[in-house]
């Protein structure tokens, strides 16, 4: 391997194996150099067993325990071109013991990023969350992403949910599961997965992970007439859906069976906005279900008279954007709903249609997502607002050659955003985007 030094020492900088392979992962980050006193093996062991390279142990210099504990907390980039290196540390690397603790310590690290997806079918990488409610320049940094549906780009993108740095996406009759960090990719059938009589046009997705399974899941909410809707779970493990219950009591509102409107994780379960039917009432409500036991509860509301809600969550929080005329207030749960700050409390005027949190910072500071086209920054200590640049995305899309003609993106007006971290994740299925 180019860049190994004499047997004394027999280690390799990361610095040096990231310009190695370049050409695979793409440019350095600039979060992605260390300092020349990192210095990795060039021969690994991995958890519980021994791999060798003709007659010499792997790992023989260094104990496999700080081999491991170095690799698991660099940034998942960086050990991605690590993997270049050789089928020995293509293997290591892809250990699902090690993918697991790389992962928590992403976890740990909680450096978000966010992902945007256009109404016409691209999508965009901004940098840290962090940076951007800092306001430093790398908040700024911007990379087009070539996403799984990229086949079909005018029709319209939906993120539809992320965990563990894997994104839910939709595009017309397409739906992924996707890494955007690694590029690997699952489709997910889809098409007829609920009954006849389901309103299916427009079912409700969410996405998150059962622990007690290991398992990542797509939940399905379909509307079966104007009193109940239907329930499937598709199922990553096992690449199949099955339907759990019929006859839910509730279903989404009229005029917002829309795939924008999909379940927010919190705390293992999914969280929807939904219409429900009790005797003869009819009234709007939080629904969560747990990805663990499968059922269905009611959350409690604010004790807000009137408006309109929409709901979203900041770290692990639950919260709800509570709309009443030309004034929105954000409200958090904890226990009990805690109001962080509303729009009559700033020193700017902020657009009021439509308000969701994204990122929260324990020093009061929240990036929003506003009237589907706009990021602001909001420090609820100081009681002030900054709008981030990117109004117009479009700025950023080079043209793209489809079927040999070179096309320029369509104008890029609105969008849907998500927060991810950088992860590792594995979705076993050999395909990869970009």
């Amino acid at each position: 391997m180019t860049g190994a030094t004499t047997t004394g020492s027999l280690s390799v900088s990361l610095r040096r194996c990231n310009n190695n392979n370049r050409s695979r992962f793409g440019e350095i980050d600039e979060e992605d150099h260390f300092g020349t006193n990192y210095h990795f093996p060039t021969r690994c062991a991995s958890m519980g067993y021994t791999y060798r390279r003709g007659s010499e142990e792997m790992g023989s210099h260094l104990p496999q325990e700080i081999i491991t504990d170095i690799l698991s907390r660099l940034p998942a980039k960086s050990v991605g071109r690590c993997k270049c290196v050789s089928n020995v540390w293509l293997k290591f690397l892809s250990d699902p013991f090690f993918l697991k603790l790389h992962l928590k310590r992403a976890k740990e690290n909680s450096e978000h990023k966010v992902a945007i997806a256009s109404f016409n079918g691209f999508f965009l990488c901004l940098g840290s969350v962090d940076r951007i409610l800092e306001g430093t320049p790398e908040g700024n940094q911007t990379l087009v992403l070539r996403h799984p549906l990229i086949e079909t780009q005018f029709e319209v993108t939906w993120m539809l949910g992320s965990h563990d740095g894997l994104l839910l996406v939709r595009q017309g009759p397409l739906m992924s599961l996707w890494n955007p960090t690694t590029g690997e990719y699952v489709r997910v059938p889809c098409e007829n997965i609920h009954s006849g009589s389901c309103d299916y046009r427009f079912p409700l997705y969410g996405f998150g992970y059962d622990e007690a399974t290991d398992d990542y899941k797509v939940v399905s909410l379909a509307t079966i007439n104007e009193s109940y809707s239907e329930v499937c779970i598709y199922s990553l493990r096992n690449n199949s859906w099955r339907t759990i219950r019929e006859n839910v009591p509730f279903c989404s509102f009229d005029g917002l069976k829309m795939p924008r409107f999909y379940g927010i994780l919190v705390n293992g379960a999914l969280h929807w906005r939904l219409r429900s039917f009790s005797g003869s009432n009819n009234f709007e409500s939080i629904f969560s279900f747990d990805l663990r036991n499968e059922m269905f509860r009611e959350i409690p509301l604010p004790k807000v008279n009137e408006g309109w809600f929409e709901i979203g969550h900041l770290e692990s929080r639950l919260c709800v954007s509570w709309h009443r005329g030309t004034v929105v207030d954000v409200w958090a749960l904890e226990n009990v709903w805690t109001k962080l700050f509303g729009t009559t409390d700033l020193r700017v005027e902020l657009p009021r249609y439509r308000m969701k949190p994204l990122h929260g910072t324990k020093d009061g500071k929240v990036l929003l997502h506003i009237d589907w086209k706009l990021l602001y920054m909001v420090d609820t200590r100081h009681k002030t607002v900054k709008k981030h640049g990117i109004s117009d995305p479009s700025v950023f899309l080079p043209p793209l050659k489809i079927g040999g003609i070179d096309d320029a993106y369509p104008l890029f007006t609105s969008f849907g955003t998500e927060t991810y971290i950088a992860s590792l994740v594995s979705l076993n299925a050999g395909n990869v985007s970009g």
